[in-house]
């Protein structure tokens, strides 16, 4: 067994940072040729437009300057589709079925597997709605709609914190027959250490804290990947801790103190600072609680983390000084990268894709620069210019355009009038025109946004609009669901099945919010396929012709009697289109209407019986005699029994 000394674990950790600057400084370099887009597509998103040098010079010396005003487009256009996409996903609730598959379950029946798959889904729902997914996705979906890659980070987070709670104690009085229970409770403040958070935690990563492997064409082709975070002192040696005690990798740190070592300088770079200053907004990057030489707020300063992530590898460099940290991955049942990264449109072969910004980007440039012209236009048209005849004593004041103004003149060619053109009819024309290929080309016509249709439209030429446009967002949806939704799922039930290690306690079914379940390990183990439960519909659909086409269908199904269909759960989605999000609480419990079924189908049955001893009724019995008639036999009389067939009376 080789045992390493003090000084070869400082040497290899030496090398190891070499090794890892270097590879590091080769992702960097690569990731920089997209930086300029992703600040371009972050400064039309927020609306900025850098001044030039004479713009800037003009401003010192107190001169108005011409117009130079954004309109906001790109994000009228930017929030329809990330509107689309969120409400896609996750409008309603659960948002993840798992459907087993019998290749992977050749150990469990099929009923056994589809419990499980129930168990699964239910547990991660529940954790999808603890990470506030909601919000968490709209924030990815704005960063692959900014910057050429949104990434989105999935691991597994453990917490325990001290707990203050009251408790009831029995209240305990002394007499003088000693201590005496009086009936009665009272409250004290405990404090003790309790789990907080023993989940799947999903984060939101900038663009600019990720660096991918050049060759890599996507997550799973990559040899590797880099991602930044920051955490405080108390924070990183938590985690090191923890690691240590794990014991599968080594740690290059033996005591905490010796962070402070490398803690570096006291101003750190987020990657959302530098866009920030791009556009005049900064922190001054300082970390004030580095400054302190108090150790309780000194604790609160933060450390750069540069985490390098291989497929079965983890290593941690400290401020780019340490490598603190090398081990294999901690997620070793699904074996991949924790990321989830993805681009609004997909380049073949390639890892960045394009923003929607970057799509847009040039004829933005060209709106602004038309309604900029066509705002200087108009204010030389009301701010009229003149032209002084050469010696003439006029007074410029004078010149200043103001209601019953008069210029003294001595000659009536003077003054004259610089005549400017108003061309703000042509330019409303020309910028209407690109503001319509702004949306044709992400397809985002006024209807997906809200708003009234440039020019007159019928109803049929609308709606067939708003379907193309459907169409086209569709794809979207099904590539996205396929890639970065199947993923996250995927990683976070894996997670599930390799961190759990005890009973809990998983609301099951989601139709009965009281309805809950213990369950074991055992309970998730399974190989699954993950598909969104929202209805793959496209949100800015007209609800009305959704309600109608429900009505319908149901009106048809009824009257045809077809048997194979599952009308508790059509008549749940019809109530749903009415914009009802609780629509089970309208809707007699499935079980308690297949009983009424039961006991309907068994008093029906029960009647017939009784009929068929009781033998037909009169009525019955002229029926039968009318329908003997229809097929041609001759109808059934009452004959006298005193007669016979012949009519001889005895």
């Amino acid at each position: 067994m080789l045992v390493k000394t003090l000084n070869s674990l400082q040497k290899e950790a030496e090398e190891l940072l070499t090794t890892q600057m270097t590879i590091f400084e080769h992702f960097n370099s690569y990731r920089s040729q997209w930086e300029e887009i992703a600040l371009d597509g972050y400064k039309k998103f927020v609306g900025y437009k850098d001044e030039t040098e004479e713009e800037k010079a003009a401003k010192r010396r107190g001169e108005e300057t011409r117009s130079n005003l954004h309109i906001p487009r790109t994000y009228q256009i930017v929030d329809t589709i990330r509107s689309r996409m969120v409400m896609a996903f996750f409008q309603r609730y659960p948002y993840v079925e798992f459907i087993p598959q019998p290749s992977y379950q050749s150990r469990f029946s099929m009923q056994q597997a589809e419990d499980k798959a129930q168990i699964g889904s239910a547990l991660v729902n529940e954790q999808l709605k603890k990470n506030n997914i909601v919000a968490k996705y709209h924030d990815y979906v704005t960063s692959l709609l900014l910057f050429p890659k949104g990434y989105l980070g999935v691991g597994w987070r453990y917490e325990e914190e001290y707990i203050k709670q009251k408790v009831p104690v029995p209240e305990i009085i002394q007499t003088p027959f000693g201590p005496q229970y009086t009936g009665n409770s009272v409250y004290q403040v405990t404090e003790n250490l309790e789990k907080i958070w023993d989940d799947n935690e999903i984060v939101n990563i900038d663009f600019f804290d990720f660096w991918p492997d050049p060759k890599g064409t996507c997550l799973d082709t990559c040899r590797a990947v880099f991602h930044r975070e920051f955490l405080t002192y108390d924070e990183l040696v938590h985690k090191l801790k923890f690691l240590k005690w794990l014991n599968e990798g080594i740690v290059y740190v033996d005591e905490p103190n010796e962070l402070w070592e490398i803690q570096g300088t006291k101003e750190i770079e987020r990657g959302r600072d530098w866009r920030m200053s791009e556009i005049g907004f900064s922190d001054s990057r300082l970390d004030i609680f580095a400054t302190f030489d108090d150790e309780d707020f000194k604790r609160n300063s933060e450390f750069e983390i540069l985490n390098y992530w291989e497929d079965n590898r983890h290593i941690i460099t400290v401020n780019k000084q340490k490598v603190v940290y090398d081990g294999p991955s901690p997620y070793w049942r699904h074996r991949k990268k924790p990321f989830v990264a993805a681009s609004y449109e997909r380049m073949i072969g390639e890892f960045m894709g394009m923003s929607a910004v970057q799509v847009i980007s040039d004829l933005q440039e060209e709106e602004n620069t038309i309604h900029n012209q066509r705002t200087d236009n108009v204010n030389f048209v009301l701010n009229k210019m003149w032209k002084v005849r050469s010696g003439a004593d006029i007074d410029e004041s004078e010149l200043i355009s103001r209601p019953h103004g008069i210029i003294h003149v001595d000659r009536a060619d003077d003054v004259q009038e610089l005549v400017v053109s108003d061309v703000a009819a042509s330019s409303f024309n020309q910028q209407n025109i690109i503001a319509t290929m702004m949306e044709n080309v992400l397809a985002t016509p006024p209807v997906m946004q809200g708003a009234e249709s440039r020019g007159s439209k019928t109803a049929t030429e609308t709606l067939k609009q708003t379907g193309n446009a459907g169409m086209r967002f569709d794809v979207k949806l099904a590539i996205f669901k396929d890639l970065d939704l199947k993923r996250l799922f995927r990683l976070m039930d894996m997670n599930n099945q390799q961190f759990i290690d005890d009973t809990r306690l998983v609301r099951f079914n989601i139709n009965n919010a009281i309805k809950w379940r213990y369950i074991n390990p055992d309970d998730l183990v399974g190989e699954y396929d993950y598909m969104p439960a929202s209805a793959n519909i496209d949100p800015a659909a007209s609800k009305q012709i959704r309600r109608e086409q429900l009505t319908l269908m149901m009106q048809f199904l009824l009257q045809t009697g077809v048997p194979f269909v599952d009308y508790y759960k059509l008549i749940e989605e019809w109530i749903r289109s009415f914009d009802i999000e609780n629509a089970e609480k309208y809707l007699i419990p499935k079980e308690q209407v297949q009983k009424q079924m039961m006991m309907q189908a068994m008093m029906q049955q029960r009647q017939e019986q009784q009929e068929q001893r009781a033998g037909p009724t009169q009525t019955q019995q002229y029926q039968n005699a009318m329908i003997g008639r229809s097929v041609g036999r001759r109808p059934q009389q009452d004959r006298n029994p005193t007669e016979q067939s012949s009519g001889v009376v005895r």
